[in-house]
Parts: C-alpha cells; sequence; structure tokens
C-alpha cells in the first residue's frame, strides 16, 4: 500500500531544475508498505518458510512494477525492527522507497566493483563467495542457491551478508526456486539473531544496480 506519510510522490515533478550554478530537483518517487502478515503479534522469523516466501514475492513484484518507470533509478526494499532501528509501527512490515536519484554510497560501491571488474576481470562479490566458501571462517549459511556470511571486516557487530550463488546484478531477476530458498536462509538468519541476541533491532536492505543499468558483469544483487 502507499506510505501515507512518504518523502516522496510521483506527484512531484521528475524534472531538474538549474538554480544558478545549483541543480535540484522535486520529491519524484514512490514509497509503499509491505504488510508481512495479517498477523499482529509476530515476526518475520516467526512465519512459515511459505509465508516468507510470499513477501519476498511482493518484493519482486513491486520492485519489476516500479522499475518500469523511466524517472525511476534507485529502488531500495528494506524492513525496520525496533524502535532503535526507525521503526514506528508495530505491526510487521517492510517499506520499499523507489527514487529518481541513486545515492553517493551506492554510487561509490558500484563504481569500485566496476574498476575491480575492469582490472581483474572478475566479478568481485562472486570472488568474495568463492572465497568464503573456501575459508568457511564467517560463513552462516551455505544452501543451494545462497550463502549468508559475516563479511571480512564487518562495519558492525553481526553484520550478515546473503548473496545468490547466481551471478545477477538485479533482484528483480530472482527466479521462483531462489525466491523460496531465500525466504529459508532469511527466516534462518533471522532466528539465530534473535535467539542469539534476545530480539535486536535490526535493519536489512535489499541493495540492486540502479533500475536503467540491468544486468552487469561486475555488479551483484544482496541482502
Amino acid at each position: 500500500v502507499p506510505n501515507i506519510f512518504g518523502a516522496l510522490s510521483q506527484a512531484e515533478s521528475p524534472k531538474r531544475f538549474k538554480h544558478g550554478m545549483f541543480i535540484k530537483a522535486g520529491g519524484y518517487g514512490v514509497a509503499e508498505v509491505v504488510i508481512e502478515t495479517t498477523k499482529h503479534n509476530v515476526s518475520i522469523e516467526s512465519l512459515s518458510v511459505k509465508e516468507v516466501t510470499e513477501v519476498v514475492k511482493a518484493y519482486k513484484t513491486r520492485y519489476n512494477e516500479l522499475a518500469k518507470d523511466q524517472d525511476i533509478n534507485i529502488i531500495n526494499i528494506f524492513r525496520n525492527h525496533g524502535a532503535k532501528a526507525g521503526a514506528s509501527l508495530e505491526h510487521p512490515h517492510s517499506q520499499i522507497i523507489a527514487s529518481l536519484v541513486s545515492p553517493p554510497n551506492v554510487n561509490d560501491q558500484i563504481h569500485y566493483a566496476r574498476r575491480a571488474y575492469n582490472t581483474w576481470g572478475n566479478c568481485v562479490y562472486c570472488d568474495m563467495i568463492t572465497e568464503e566458501l573456501k575459508q568457511k571462517e564467517r560463513m552462516v549459511i551455505d544452501s543451494q542457491h545462497f550463502v549468508a556470511f559475516c563479511p571480512y571486516a564487518s562495519r558492525s557487530p553481526f553484520e550478515v551478508r546473503i548473496l545468490p550463488k547466481r551471478h545477477s546484478s538485479v533482484f528483480g531477476n530472482i527466479t521462483e526456486e531462489e525466491m523460496a530458498d531465500m525466504a529459508s536462509i532469511l527466516k534462518i538468519v533471522l532466528q539465530k539473531l534473535q535467539i542469539l541476541l534476545d530480539n535486536p533491532d535490526y535493519n536489512y536492505l535489499i541493495r540492486s544496480m540502479p533500475t536503467k543499468d540491468g544486468e552487469v558483469p561486475y555488479y551483484h544483487w544482496y541482502l
């Protein structure tokens, strides 16, 4: 459903304007809420794998629908759990923000991934998956289609990344089999964090290529 407190709106103009030497644009975009279940007193890790798969399918459906808008450049799917993580509603939900402008932290990451590919000829994320499977020091789960591991030199304690083993830079191209596997691995990772850290506040997000770029050999989507 549309977020009634959305920071972006398709009623705004997507055009950029010059203001002297500066450039400005309106808050064009889409802000949506994904209601994960009818149950009020549960969280996503408490749902069945089938129910979590439906949530992942909703992510994919909305991603691909929003990507059709030629003025949308980046689609962020994220979940805030707990007050410290920015959650303002108790009912289990995720959010989607589709924006006109790709933020610098995303552009920088893509830039360095492209530079690594141009230097070595490989996707740095695929190489990272291979190395983590080899070392087995930070691996959380190794499933048929995905890996979940704590990144080397993680930015924060208990940071976990979930990546598809198949090279893909666009989340919207996830397959039926991969969605079911992703749902299972996401549920397990969140359960582990809940048990170990006694229901911690957390954020997760799905990072994917800007919509206009499509599939590229140097970037890899992940949660």
